[in-house]
C-alpha cells in the first residue's frame, strides 16, 4: 500500500454532465483518456467514483421534496426545477452500476484505464441502509429490520409499509442522532442473513474496484445498532451477536485480496475502533473542523494524536458533506 495515498473524489452523476453534447448524456465511456493522464499527473493514488449505484426513481416523488429539502435546493440552486432532483447516491436499489452512467464492460475497461496508470478504483459500499423502494425487499426481506403496524402507527415517519396492500413495516434507515432517511429501508445487522448478504456483496465488488469507501460505517456495530433500534429489537426478540459485523467481512475479503482498501466513514470518537476491526482508513472529521475553527493551538494538539492512528485517518481538503 502506497504510503499517504491521494484520494479524488468525483460526485459521477453530476461530474458527466461536463461530457455531454447537444445530442446526447455523457456515460463513463464518453470520458477521454486524458482526463485519467490529467488525474494521474496530479500525483492521484484512487479514485472515488461515488454514486454508480442503479437507484429507484419511484423514491424521489415521494421522498424527496419535503419543505426542509426543498429549502436546501434553494440554497444550493436558486432556480432550482424538480427535474434537477435526482435523488441521493446512498440510497440505492441494488449494487448493480446504473445503466446511465455505464454498464459492467465499460465499469472494467475504465478500471484497467486507471490501474494502468497507477490509479486504484474506489467505490461506494453502504452498509446501513437501500432504497425504500428496493427490489430486494421482495427478493431478500429477511435482511431488512422489519416490525409490526404499532410501531407504524406511532411513528409513520420512521415505519413506513413498502406495498400498502400488506401489513408488513419496516424501518426506514437512521443515524440516531437525526431524523430516519425516509428514502431507505434499513438492514438488519442483529441478522445473520443480512451479514451474509453484504459479506457476499463486499466478495462480489472484490472483482471489479480496488477498495470501498464504507458510508456511516459505525451504524453497523453492535452497540450503535442496539442504541438507534433497542425497542424494535426487543419486540422482535433479534438477539446481539457475538462479533461485529466488520471483523470477520474484512478478514474474509482481505483473505481474497489483500490489496482491497477499506475505508470507512466514521464518527463520534468511533475511529480508533474501525481501525482496529480491520479498516486502512478512517475519516478523521476532527481535523476538519478544528482546521475550519481556524485556532492553531487546537490543530497543533489533534497532530500530537498516535502516530498509527494519523497514518490510517483521512484527511478531506473538501468532500460532498461538508463546506
Amino acid at each position: 500500500m502506497t504510503k499517504n495515498p491521494k484520494l479524488y473524489q468525483i460526485n459521477t452523476r453530476v461530474w458527466l454532465r461536463r461530457f455531454d453534447t447537444e445530442s446526447t448524456k455523457a456515460k463513463l465511456s464518453d470520458v477521454p483518456d486524458e482526463y485519467w493522464d490529467k488525474i494521474a499527473s496530479l500525483g492521484f493514488n484512487y479514485i472515488w467514483l461515488m454514486g454508480i449505484w442503479k437507484t429507484n426513481e419511484s423514491t424521489i416523488k415521494k421522498y424527496c421534496f419535503d419543505d426542509d429539502l426543498k429549502y436546501e435546493y434553494g440554497l444550493a440552486l436558486k432556480d432550482w426545477e424538480e427535474k434537477d432532483v435526482i435523488g441521493s447516491p446512498f440510497a440505492i436499489d441494488s449494487y448493480e452500476i446504473n445503466p446511465a452512467i455505464c454498464d459492467d464492460k465499460t465499469l472494467l475497461a475504465i478500471k484497467r484505464k486507471l490501474n494502468m496508470r497507477g490509479i486504484g478504483l474506489i467505490l461506494d459500499f453502504i452498509p446501513n441502509h437501500f432504497s425504500a423502494d428496493t427490489s430486494l425487499l421482495k427478493k431478500k426481506p429477511g435482511i431488512f429490520l422489519e416490525t409490526n403496524m404499532d410501531y407504524f402507527y406511532r411513528d409513520p415517519h420512521t415505519f413506513y409499509k413498502p406495498d400498502e396492500n400488506e401489513d408488513r413495516v419496516f424501518a426506514h434507515g437512521r443515524d440516531p442522532f437525526f431524523p430516519a432517511w425516509q428514502d431507505t429501508v434499513q438492514v438488519n445487522y442483529f441478522s445473520a442473513e443480512a451479514r451474509d448478504f453484504m459479506i457476499k456483496t463486499l466478495f462480489d465488488l472484490t472483482k471489479i474496484c480496488d477498495g470501498v469507501r464504507c458510508d456511516m460505517a459505525m451504524l453497523s456495530l453492535n452497540n450503535v445498532f442496539k442504541n438507534t433500534w433497542g425497542g424494535v429489537l426487543s419486540t422482535m426478540e433479534l438477539k446481539r451477536p457475538k462479533d461485529e459485523f466488520w471483523k470477520p467481512a474484512i478478514e474474509i475479503i482481505k483473505g481474497i485480496r489483500s490489496d482491497f482498501l477499506f475505508i470507512a466513514e466514521v464518527y463520534w470518537d468511533l475511529e480508533w475502533e474501525m481501525q482496529q476491526l480491520g479498516f486502512d482508513y478512517t475519516y478523521d472529521k476532527e481535523m476538519f473542523d478544528r482546521l475550519q475553527a481556524g485556532n492553531a493551538q487546537i490543530v497543533r494538539d489533534h497532530l500530537l494524536a498516535e502516530y498509527d492512528f494519523q497514518n490510517n485517518s483521512v484527511r478531506f481538503i473538501e468532500n460532498h458533506d461538508e463546506k
